[in-house]
């Protein structure tokens, strides 16, 4: 009897095939429709509530839920792409996800090596679904995430209230990217267990989530540093009242981070670069724009911007862009170069203290040199040092 036999014979016995099945409760007043399409050599099947056995999906793909009724659904996804995905798609209805995702492991030695697989954009713009279980995406812990493992899996969701915890070893590029953007209902940040993530892991991955707060202390995973790492993750979190911890290596991407976070009023326990090692272009061009209530701002320890080069351009551009509370800033490098801090400074609280090396501040101000000859610096401005504000040299 082959292995795929096999399966099928313990699904007619009621028996799930290694792991949790996919539960999908349909709480609201009329039927709710499942629809899924584009799936690759794949195997599903459901069980009601009131049945004991579970049975292959319809041959249409198309499953009605009754109001009030529970589906668990198993699913079996192989060489599943980004062209041609699973899908789910839900209308009337209230739902509620529990259980987890799996994907069948690969043939290796390695307990821990799955095939390429992709759950993109597998409930996206499903206005229906209520809530997910913690554990949705548990089994991946350990494992080694594909390229757009779970990107934009829920993506326009606006009715989601909780999320499921993000798991995954060495999530390879775009892994979370965009998954739950414009969560509008979201409340609370999930907790990520990723070890360590790549580039794009998590652009736009909470972008638009206006509801969400940070509840539990969490940690964002420090990046291998390469493109877009960090690119826009809570931007328009409007209720997001603090930073998640994270280490920043100096080479990932951090622009537009917290943009637009306008409840945010301290990112003190994070620090922005690593001393001796110059930023990528735009690391940090609008990181905190237009965050109204931040106060306390992030430690800049960047010692060096490089040179004018395309690689080190916009580093800092709009930065913290009106910021108008901000009131405080203390970076360790010692010039202004060029294209690297347009606007940075534009909005901010009219009087403050800016703490900065003593070249820094003969850079900006002008100093005399020995032979007693003024030499101008590049003067106050939003490019620079705000008018205004007291200049504290670093000892």
């Amino acid at each position: 009897m082959s292995t795929l036999q096999s399966r099928r014979m313990m699904m007619a016995q009621g028996v799930t095939y290694k792991g949790m099945p996919l539960m999908i409760t349909n709480v609201g007043d009329e039927p709710s429709t499942l629809v899924v399409e584009h799936i690759i050599e794949h195997e599903l099947y459901y069980k009601e509530s009131a049945k004991s056995f579970y049975k292959p999906f319809p041959d249409n793909n198309t499953l009605t839920i009754p109001s009030g009724e529970t589906i668990h659904i198993f699913g079996y996804f192989i060489d599943v792409t980004q062209s041609n995905y699973a899908h789910f798609t839900f209308t009337g209805g209230q739902i509620h996800l529990e259980g987890s995702i799996r994907a069948i492991k690969a043939k290796a030695s390695s307990e821990n090596v799955y095939p390429k697989a992709s759950y993109y954009s597998l409930f996206s713009q499903n206005l229906n679904i209520i809530s997910t279980s913690r554990d949705l995406f548990k089994e991946f812990s350990g494992v080694s995430l594909q390229e757009s493992m779970f990107a934009f899996i829920f993506d326009g969701c606006s009715n989601l209230e909780t999320a499921p915890d993000l798991y995954g070893y060495n999530g390879l590029s775009y892994a979370f990217e965009g998954s739950f953007r414009n969560c509008k209902n979201l409340k609370k940040l999930p907790m990520i267990y990723c070890n360590s993530v790549r580039g794009g892991t998590f652009r736009y991955t909470f972008m638009g989530c206006s509801s969400m707060d940070m509840v539990d202390e969490v940690t964002v995973p420090s990046a291998g540093g390469t493109a877009h790492t960090y690119t826009s993750m809570f931007d328009g979190c409007k209720s997001l009242t603090k930073v998640p911890n994270f280490t920043d290596n100096g080479a990932s991407y951090c622009n537009l981070m917290f943009r637009n976070c306008t409840n945010i009023t301290d990112a003190s326990n994070i620090t922005l670069g690593v001393v001796g090692k110059a930023p990528t272009s735009v690391a940090y061009a609008n990181m905190f724009a237009g965050c109204t209530n931040l106060v306390h701002a992030p430690k800049i320890l960047i010692t060096t911007l490089g040179d004018e080069r395309p690689n080190y351009w916009g580093a800092f551009n709009g930065c913290f862009d009106g910021c108008i509370k901000l009131d405080k800033l203390e970076v360790n490098f010692k010039d202004f170069t060029p294209s690297n801090f347009n606007y940075w400074m534009r909005g901010v609280s009219p009087t403050g203290t800016f703490i900065c090396p003593k070249e820094l501040a003969e850079a900006t101000d002008g100093y005399y040199d020995e032979e007693g000859n003024f030499v101008a610096g590049v003067g106050r401005r939003a490019d620079t040092i705000p008018v205004g504000w007291e200049i504290q040299i670093i000892d």
